[in-house]
């Protein structure tokens, strides 16, 4: 056989070959998946925020106060009858209960014309009444501080009941007057301006309540009440119108 064509032969024999290897005739080895990851493993925590700190409270501004309703009004505490008036030459008073102030249909009865004095007599000294201050001359306000601490025992951390207030003991209303309060500590103070305060037992109160003083070792604080800072009400004294008091609280881990 010539030589070239043995190479032929050869050749088409090695691509036979070739192409029977190809064949799915052979098992083929089983190839297993690739491993996956736990999808825990995948997951992102994210990273803690930040605690908000508590914001900054400002300095109490002046705050207004609502108009109060008038304080009522009774009756003298003197009642003049007109016989002893113009028998004696001056006025018999009669005093009236303190229970029957404000209702003057159940005063007293007043005595008989005659019970009175006689004609003779000296004549009373003349009375007109009053209404708050006695003797104190025009009708003006009297305006006054309430600063009460009571620390009896208090250490640091404890609430301590405090009242800040203003009362008229005058015998006229005060309008428009400045109060400058606090109670030792600077979330606890303020300036209120007061519109209307009328004479008598009823008072404003700025503070009237338990205040809890935080301190990390024996600490003096100081209250005060100082009424009318713009000298804005006449009185019928200007000397009293500020009250102040420092107090300590104690260590509650001290031993002594």
């Amino acid at each position: 056989m010539p030589r070239p064509l043995t190479f032929v032969l050869l050749i088409c024999v090695v691509s036979l070959l070739a192409g029977c290897a190809s064949l799915p005739f052979i098992p083929q080895p089983e190839v297993s998946p690739p491993p996956t990851l736990d999808p825990e493993l995948l997951t992102v925590t994210p990273y803690p925020t930040s605690t908000p700190q508590p914001t900054y409270t400002p300095y109490p501004t002046a705050e207004r106060l609502p108009s109060r309703t008038p304080f009522p009004t009774f009756p003298p505490r003197i009642n003049v009858t007109p016989e002893a008036a113009e028998g004696a030459g001056g006025p018999a008073a009669t005093h009236v209960p303190s229970g029957a102030r404000g209702n003057a249909a159940s005063a007293a009865p007043l005595p008989p014309a005659a019970a009175q004095p006689p004609a003779d007599a000296p004549p009373a000294a003349p009375f007109s009444g009053y209404i708050g201050i006695p003797e104190a001359g025009d009708d003006v306000p009297e305006l006054a501080p309430i600063l009460e601490v009571d620390t009896r025992n208090a250490i640091c951390g404890d609430e301590i009941l405090v009242q800040l207030g203003v009362i008229n003991w005058g015998n006229r209303a005060a309008y428009d007057f400045t109060v400058e309060w606090s109670a030792g500590i600077d979330i606890e103070s303020g300036v209120t301006v007061v519109e209307e305060l009328q004479w008598g037992e009823t008072a404003i109160y700025f503070r009237h309540k338990p205040i809890r003083y935080n301190c990390e070792g024996p600490t003096t604080f100081t209250a005060y009440v100082r009424v009318d800072t713009t000298n804005a009400v006449p009185e019928i004294r200007e000397d009293n119108n500020v009250a102040e008091i420092s107090f300590m609280i104690a260590d509650p881990d001290d031993n002594d």
